[in-house]
């Protein structure tokens, strides 16, 4: 079996904490979000909703976090965690579908438009939203705080996998600035997480293996944006190099458009600064793309405005022997450039897409 994940989900890590309690053996597979590996063709043919969680076993493909839950412990045959009475496991699904639908769905608004939106700069919070979800939550807290009254766990007297459904956003609790002291039993979720057998403080080697992992995947996004910037500055070099001070050297001189002493440093850290902005631009934009339809893209894109302010720009403001002459032998670079730069960035960072 194989689970599908990005790095920092709290859906999947519900499953995780699932997999650690039945001691499955689960390969796990990170995905990079922000390169665009859920829009790609081959993840979408498993998840046509293009998120995570999505498990794997065999031919058979699943999505749905509680639905991988149910499934997990029923292949597992834990009648624990989610009991074969017919009563006691509809009262687990009937959790499972409340946190779903109402609870953890005010919960997950508020954590996500309050934490995850200024942490990874994915736009302005909506405001709106977040007043709307406090409502909600203040409205469902009290419905789980008084189910809490006189017991442990959400089902019987034992650990099920409506209590890993409903704790799996605990650790945003006091980051999403809401008021949880009129719920003290909410309080419980903590001590609920010491009791079950899944939670990281519970089963240390499956926890640090799922925090390697979330590392793992981590490295893949920094690594992808790394090889793109190289992906630019190692061709750009040598070919900008090669093209003004070697092939073409008399040509630049008769136009006398550049000073005789150049100052290399400030082109290597010019194109620093232009790969960083090019890989930041091809990850946010045409990742999900294939290498060759996002090469494309990314050329027709970037091309352009690279033409614009360091042909025309230059044209218009510099004296020169011949403004055609070098709009000419500057486009002609231009277009070399990026034919050599657009495919190695897209293999840099979308190097598993066909």
């Amino acid at each position: 079996m194989k689970l599908h994940s990005v790095v920092g989900s709290p859906n999947s890590r519900k499953i995780q904490a699932v997999i650690n309690h039945l001691g499955l053996q689960v390969e796990m597979e990170y995905h990079d979000f922000f390169a665009g590996d859920l829009r790609t063709p081959n993840y979408l043919a498993i998840n046509p909703n293009g998120m995570v969680p999505t498990l794997t076993d065999g031919a058979f493909t699943l999505w749905e976090s509680n639905a991988i839950m149910q499934y997990l412990a029923d292949k597992a045959g834990s009648d624990e965690l989610f009991p074969r009475d017919p009563q006691r496991r509809a009262d687990v699904v009937r959790w499972q579908c409340w946190e779903l639908s109402h609870f953890n769905k005010a919960f997950g608004t508020l954590a996500f438009e309050t934490v995850a939106k200024p942490a990874f700069n994915l736009g302005p919070t909506n405001q709106a939203l977040v007043e709307a979800s406090r409502s909600n939550l203040q409205r469902f807290a009290p419905i789980l705080d008084g189910h809490l009254t006189a017991r442990r766990h959400l089902v019987g007297d034992d650990i099920t996998i409506a209590d890993y459904s409903m704790i799996h956003l605990e650790n945003f609790k006091d980051a999403i600035g809401f008021d949880w002291s009129p719920f003290p039993r909410h309080a419980k979720g903590r001590a609920l997480g010491a009791h079950c057998s899944g939670h990281p403080e519970r089963h240390r080697p499956q926890a640090e293996s799922r925090l390697s992992g979330d590392s793992r995947g981590m490295q893949v996004m920094t690594t992808r944006f790394v090889l793109g910037v190289l992906a630019y500055i190692l061709p750009t070099f040598p070919l900008g190099y090669v093209w003004h001070l070697m092939v073409f050297e008399d040509y630049y001189a008769a136009l006398a458009v550049y000073r005789h002493d150049i100052v290399i440093p400030f082109g290597i850290a010019s194109m620093v600064i232009q790969g960083i902005a090019w890989s930041y631009i091809y990850s946010r934009l045409f990742a999900g793309e294939s290498i060759i339809r996002g090469a494309l893209k990314f050329a027709a894109l970037a091309a352009p405005l690279a033409w614009s302010f360091l042909v025309l720009v230059v044209a218009a403001k510099h004296r020169m022997s011949s403004v055609s002459g070098f709009v000419l032998i500057e486009t002609a670079f231009t277009l070399v450039q990026y034919l050599i730069v657009s495919p190695l960035i897209a293999l840099a960072i979308s190097g598993r897409r066909t």
